[in-house]
C-alpha cells in the first residue's frame, strides 16, 4: 500500500525521570503511544477479533484439564469380587473395605471410568487420587511464575504456544500412563501448563487491544465453555484415558494458529526490536486493510516506549509504600480472602465427585453457572459497592454451606442418598455460584485497594494465597470421604473469618486509582 501513517508528535527533550510532575504529564500526553498506532491501524478490527478469539480459546483446554480430576478420580465406580473359582460378584461401595471379598480379589472391569479403578485406589490407597490432584495444583501454583518469566524474557508468543504444547504433551502423557508415578509426573506438568494459561493469554491479548477494548480481558471468559465441554466429552467417552487425551484437543488446534498470531509489538519495542515491531504493525495493517506506519513514526514510537521513569526511584517508592500500616493491613486481609475463596471454590468443585447423581451433569452445571456469577459480580459491585457486595455474596455462600454441614452431621449416608441427594447438589451449586461471584468482585476490589507502585506485587502475593488454597482443596475432598460435613465446616469458618476481616477494608467504588499511598 502506498499511503503510510505518519505521526508528527514532538518528543520531549528532557527525560521523563528528570521532569517535575506538571512537565511529566504534559510530555506523556504529547508522546506517541502504542495505543495511538493501534487506533490508526483500525482499533478493534479483523486482526484484533481473530487474536481475541484464538487467545481466549486457551481457557477452554485450561479449564478442561484443571477440572478433569472431578471425573478421572471419581469414586462412584464399580468393583467386583473375583474368587478362586472364577465367580464374579458386584461389591457395594460401602462394603469395599470390609471383609466382603475375603476369599477373592477386588477388581474392576475395563473400560476404566476412573484411575481409582485402573490402579485400585481404594481403602488404604484411597488418599492417592486426591494427592495426585494436589500435585496438579502445586504445578498450577508454579505455572504462573515460570510462564511470566518466559513471557518477559522470550516474548508473549513463545510463552503462549509453549503452554499449548505443554498442555498437549502432558495430556497425551497422562493418557498413556502405565503406573501411578508416570501419571503423577503428567499431572505436575499439566498443572504447570494450566497455571500458566492465565499469564500466557491475558497479557498477550491485552497488548493487542486499545484501552476501550481491554475490558474484554477481565469480563469475557471461555473457562465455563471448557467446563461444559469437559462434561460433554466425559459423557461421550467415559474411559479416563480417552478423556485425558480429548481434553487437550483444543490446545492442539491452537498450535495450528502459530503462523497467524504475531509477537506483541509492545514487547518488541520494549526490547528495542524496532524493525521487528514495524513488520508486525505492517502485518496488522494488512489484516485490517489500513495504511502502514511510517518509519519516522516507528522511530518516534520506539523512543517514547524506551523513555521511562528511573527503576531505582520506583524500587525505593515500593519499599516505602510497604512500610505503611494501611497497606500491610490490606494485603494481610486480601491474602486470607483469596486463600478462603480459592479453598472454597476448588474444594466444592473437587468434592463434587463425592456427591451422588450424574457426574457429567454436575460438571456441566458448574460451567453453566460460572458466567452468570461473573456478570452478577460486575452488576452488584457497580451498583452497591465492592466491599458490601463482596461480603454479602460470601455470607450468602456460607448460608448454603452451613445447611450442607448440618445435613451430613444429622443424617447417615443412606438417609442422605434416599432423601437429600437433590438438596445436596442444589446447595453445593448455589454455594459455589455465590463464592464465584464474590471471587470476581474481590479481583477488582483488590486492584483498586492498592497504589500503582505496589499493585502488581500485591496481586502476585494474593495469587500465591489463592494457589495455597487450591493445593489444599483436593485434601478437603479426601477429608470428606471420612467426615462428610468436615469440608463444609472448614469452608464456612474460613469464609466467615474472611468476611469479618474485610469489614476493615475501605470502599473503592467510583474512586480514582491512586498511584502513591
Amino acid at each position: 500500500m502506498g499511503d503510510k501513517i505518519d505521526f508528527r508528535v514532538p518528543s520531549p527533550e528532557i527525560p521523563l525521570n528528570k521532569m517535575d510532575n506538571n512537565d511529566r504529564k504534559v510530555a506523556e500526553n504529547n508522546t506517541l503511544k502504542v495505543e495511538n498506532v493501534y487506533e490508526q491501524l483500525g482499533g478493534f478490527s479483523r486482526f484484533q477479533l481473530f487474536a481475541t478469539v484464538v487467545i481466549l480459546c486457551l481457557e477452554i483446554p485450561g479449564a478442561m484439564v484443571a477440572l478433569s480430576p472431578i471425573l478421572t478420580t471419581t469414586t462412584h465406580v464399580d468393583f467386583y469380587c473375583e474368587t478362586n473359582d472364577s465367580s464374579i460378584s458386584l461389591v457395594a461401595k460401602d462394603d469395599l473395605c470390609t471383609n466382603s471379598c475375603i476369599n477373592g480379589e477386588l477388581k474392576a472391569k475395563p473400560p476404566f471410568k476412573s484411575i481409582v479403578q485402573e490402579w485400585n485406589l481404594i481403602c488404604e490407597k484411597s488418599w492417592i487420587s486426591d494427592f495426585l490432584t494436589s500435585l496438579f495444583m502445586i504445578g498450577s501454583a508454579l505455572g504462573p511464575l515460570i510462564t511470566a518469566q518466559i513471557a518477559d524474557r522470550f516474548g508473549r508468543k513463545p510463552a503462549f504456544f509453549l503452554v499449548c504444547i505443554l498442555l498437549s504433551a502432558s495430556g497425551i502423557f497422562a493418557s498413556q500412563s502405565t503406573s501411578i508415578p508416570m501419571y503423577a509426573a503428567s499431572k505436575l506438568f499439566s498443572g504447570l501448563a494450566a497455571g500458566g494459561c492465565m499469564v500466557a493469554h491475558m497479557n498477550y491479548l491485552m497488548e493487542f487491544l486499545t484501552p476501550s477494548w481491554r475490558i474484554i480481558c477481565g469480563c469475557v471468559s471461555l473457562w465455563p465453555v471448557g467446563e461444559m465441554l469437559l462434561a460433554l466429552v466425559g459423557y461421550l467417552s467415559p474411559d479416563w484415558r480417552t478423556l485425558s487425551w480429548a481434553s487437550i484437543v483444543p490446545a492442539l488446534l491452537l498450535i495450528l494458529t502459530f503462523p497467524w498470531l504475531y509477537e506483541s509489538p509492545r514487547w518488541l519495542l520494549c526490547k528495542n526490536e524496532t524493525k521487528k515491531a514495524g513488520v508486525i504493525f505492517n502485518k496488522i495493517s494488512a489484516w485490517n486493510n489500513r495504511p502502514e506506519i511510517s518509519e519516522e513514526s516507528l522511530l518516534l514510537l520506539q523512543e517514547s516506549v524506551l523513555r521511562s521513569a528511573s527503576d531505582k526511584e520506583v524500587f525505593q517508592n515500593r519499599w516505602t509504600a510497604f512500610k505503611d500500616r494501611k497497606i500491610l493491613m490490606c494485603i494481610s486481609i486480601f491474602f486470607f480472602a483469596w486463600f478462603a475463596n480459592a479453598l472454597t471454590y476448588y474444594g466444592i468443585s473437587f468434592n463434587m465427585k463425592n456427591i451422588d447423581g450424574n457426574p457429567y451433569l454436575n460438571v456441566f452445571l458448574l460451567g453453566l453457572l460460572d458466567s452468570p456469577a461473573e456478570l452478577s459480580g460486575m452488576y452488584f459491585s457497580n451498583r452497591f459497592g465492592r466491599k458490601s457486595s463482596f461480603i454479602g455474596f460470601l455470607i450468602v455462600s456460607v448460608c448454603c454451606l452451613v445447611p450442607l454441614a448440618g445435613i451430613h452431621l444429622i443424617y447417615d449416608t443412606q438417609s442422605i442418598k434416599m432423601h437429600f441427594g437433590t438438596v445436596i447438589l442444589i446447595l453445593c451449586l448455589a454455594a459455589r455460584f455465590f463464592n464465584e461471584t464474590s471471587f470476581a468482585i474481590m479481583t477488582c476490589f483488590t486492584g483498586e485497594s492498592f497504589p500503582t507502585i505496589v499493585r502488581s506485587i500485591c496481586f502476585s502475593i494474593c495469587t500465591i494465597a489463592s494457589s495455597v488454597g487450591g493445593v489444599l482443596s483436593p485434601q478437603m475432598a479426601y477429608f470428606g470421604t471420612f467426615w462428610a460435613s468436615g469440608p463444609y465446616i472448614v469452608f464456612s469458618v474460613t469464609c466467615i473469618i474472611s468476611c469479618m476481616l474485610s469489614l476493615k477494608l475501605e470502599e473503592t467504588r467510583k474512586l480514582p486509582l491512586h498511584d502513591v499511598n
